[in-house]
């Protein structure tokens, strides 16, 4: 290769002399081809700007096995077989005067998953899955494929402690009131409401960067106290100290979901009254509705950043919704 460059007058790691490729260095057959018309010149005013639809078959198998071995061990088998052929059979650029072959494009693609999870008790489990796409085969859901028990911990939707308080109320001021206007505007009240009381859901600390030297760019930090005795703050949730780096080619010894988010106290209030107008037609009345969503507005936060190396490390960066009002009002004859 290199006689050829000297032959050319080209010098490696040089631009080529006058930015022109010689035509020795060309290969003939790209010449041929080019000289075809296939592939527009440069500034050709007329490159490229045709477009049409063509046919295109699909064709996919899919088998799915899922088994129950028993209330603690579950299996899952998924397999795709996928054939795509979208053929042509007249020029593929637009406003070009020569004729082409037809093509014919086939993509098979097959897919499979194998995926075993087994409960070890009512919120601690273990999954794993080995995932085939083409020619790759990845085994997913395993922090350290080469240590399984890595990943032994609380599930992701653990919610230590839940209280829900569901209830209806119906006011008795006014009632028995004398006056039939002071009964019928303020009497006959209903409030009713929804009140949430829960802990929250765990979360994995991790340390950006192949430190593990294994091709994928996050391991975890290591630990060296209790991350959840933090000042629970807007700036600081859980414990920043509790977390160091990894050491070079280890995944941290930071186990998954080890950190807590914030719980969530929420109230969710609605009053409810029912206006009678039988006087204007029998069963005619009117309804009016007034619903909260977080009735007293308070700030409740959602997430935080779990990143050690972020900016934003262990500060609150999400919260739920704040307070939502609606009304209502329906009349029914």
């Amino acid at each position: 290769m290199a006689a050829e460059f000297a032959a050319a007058g080209v010098t490696p790691g040089q631009p080529f002399p006058g930015n022109v490729i010689p035509d020795a260095l060309i290969d003939p057959n790209a010449t041929a081809f080019l000289g075809t018309g296939a592939i527009p010149l440069p500034n050709f005013g007329n490159q490229f700007t045709g477009s049409r639809s063509v046919p295109i078959d699909v064709r996919e198998e899919i088998i799915r096995v899922d088994h129950n071995f028993n209330d603690r061990v579950s299996l899952m088998a998924h397999f795709i077989n996928d054939a795509i052929i979208q053929e042509t059979d007249t020029t593929l650029w637009g406003g070009m005067s020569y004729p082409t072959l037809g093509t014919i494009f086939r993509n098979p693609a097959k897919s499979a998953v194998l995926r075993l999870t087994w409960t070890i008790s009512p919120s601690l489990l273990n999954e794993v899955a080995y995932n085939y796409n083409g020619n790759r085969i990845d085994f997913t859901g395993a922090f350290n494929a080469y240590e399984l028990g890595y990943d032994r911990s609380s599930s992701d939707l653990d919610r230590r402690h839940v209280l829900t308080m569901n209830y209806i109320y119906e006011l008795p001021f006014f009632k028995s009131h004398s006056s039939p206007f002071v009964r019928q505007a303020v009497g006959g009240w209903q409030l009713s409401g929804i009140t949430n009381f829960q802990t929250g859901l765990p979360n994995t600390p991790s340390y950006p960067g192949d430190i593990a030297g294994v091709g994928f760019g996050n391991v975890r930090p290591n630990v060296v106290s209790d991350p959840n005795s933090g000042p629970k703050t807007l700036d600081e949730w859980f414990n920043t100290d509790a977390f160091a780096p990894p050491d070079e080619l280890t995944f941290g010894n930071a186990g998954r979901n080890v950190i807590r988010r914030p719980g969530r106290d929420n109230w969710n209030i609605s009053v409810f009254k029912v206006f009678s107008f039988s006087s204007l037609r029998e069963g005619a009345q009117l309804q009016f509705r007034l619903e909260m969503f977080n009735t007293f507005n308070h700030t409740q936060f959602s997430d935080y950043d779990s990143n050690v190396l972020s900016g934003n490390y262990g500060k609150i960066t999400s919260t739920y919704d704040a307070r939502r009002i609606q009304f209502g009002l329906k009349f029914a004859f």
